[in-house]
């Protein structure tokens, strides 16, 4: 049903948290922000991830919630290149959260900690794309 919450998408990236809110046509149905001062710590960031939702939505999830950047972290790794169509296949969870994993390259190391799920936005799932990492 049109304009009814079917899953959460979220992003954290460095103290940020954003969050998105999608019905089952994919449509926004609305959008939040919010700082955290300590960053994903290490074993807190899905409670504090968890924290933030249940203050926006007034209660916790019921949909799946889906998440990149910074929580993923704790997940592994997949090397670039790699097609897009593979992210899917290696989401993991964790205390209820579905972590899209980063993706890696070895040389010159460097990884995207959640961007190459911008990726998405270009509709287009051919080519090759080079995005400026954060951590070279």
């Amino acid at each position: 049903m049109k304009d009814e919450l079917a899953l959460i998408g979220c992003e954290w990236s460095g103290s940020h948290i954003r969050a998105w809110a999608f019905d089952d046509e994919g449509d926004i149905l609305s959008a939040f922000h919010a700082r955290e001062e300590c960053g994903p710590a290490p074993g807190l960031w899905a409670s504090r991830l968890s924290f933030q939702l249940t203050e926006w939505l007034g209660a916790a999830p019921s949909v799946p919630v889906i998440a990149c950047g910074a929580p993923a972290a704790a997940a592994p790794f997949l090397a670039a290149p790699v097609p897009l169509s593979h992210l899917a296949g290696h989401i993991t969870e964790t205390a209820g959260i579905h972590l899209v994993p980063w993706i890696a390259q070895s040389a010159p190391a460097d990884l995207t900690c959640g961007a190459e799920t911008l990726l998405f936005g270009l509709g287009d799932a051919n080519g090759t794309i080079c995005i400026a990492g954060q951590h070279t």
